[in-house]
């Protein structure tokens, strides 16, 4: 059940919102021309790659916790698999597909076209610079994504295999369930929305 890698891996999106966090939250503030813009690109890269090294102690406390979370998740996978296969419902199949449209492609990156173009037409700035550092994120987190994908390949709920079964690089497309790319897209534009909200509570 698709659900099921929504809940399960939400400790992805904890990952990717302290990844960011942790470059001093330049990116959602930073005014850019398109220049600028494009050019920054490698530079983030190299920011990210280069992040850890940079980290504070409560930033490190906060990256063993989630490394905790996920290994306990791991294990626990069976367990929490048993109540979401019995929620068979009308409503459990309407929220699987909800999750399916937020986290796909199509809706992300409509939504960031559809962020930047209202910014161009109303000459809203702050609109525009959303719309541009969310769609650096989005990429960032595919990018991401699509690696840890690559060089794990676990097998997914459905095929009935064993929470360790794990087959490495270069093993096939049809085992790649870890990480959830939905849940990382939905919350790395989620964590962009909070960002640029000014960090407002309630968003």
């Amino acid at each position: 059940m698709r659900f099921l890698r929504y809940a399960t891996l939400l400790h992805l999106a904890g990952c990717m919102s302290l990844y960011v966090t942790a470059q001093n939250d330049t990116i959602a503030m930073r005014k850019k021309e398109s220049l600028s813009y494009l050019a920054s690109y490698p530079q983030h890269i190299a920011g990210y790659i280069k992040a850890p090294l940079h980290w504070n102690e409560n930033q490190w406390v906060q990256f063993g916790g989630a490394v905790l979370v996920v290994g306990t998740l791991i294990t626990m996978d069976k367990v929490l698999n048993i109540p979401f296969e019995s929620w068979q419902s009308n409503g459990a199949e309407a929220f699987g597909k909800a999750g399916d449209v937020v986290g796909g492609l199509p809706f992300q990156f409509g939504l960031t076209g559809s962020a930047l173009g209202a910014g161009l037409i109303t000459k809203n700035k702050n609109l525009q610079h959303f719309a541009l550092d969310n769609l650096q994120a989005q990429l960032f987190t595919g990018g991401v994504t699509f690696f840890i994908k690559e060089i794990t390949h676990r097998a997914r709920p459905e095929t009935g295999e064993d929470n360790y079964a794990w087959y490495g690089p270069f093993n096939g497309k049809e085992n790649d369930s870890f990480n959830s790319g939905h849940t990382a897209l939905a919350f790395s534009t989620a964590t962009m929305i909070f960002l640029h909200s000014g960090k407002k509570w309630w968003v």
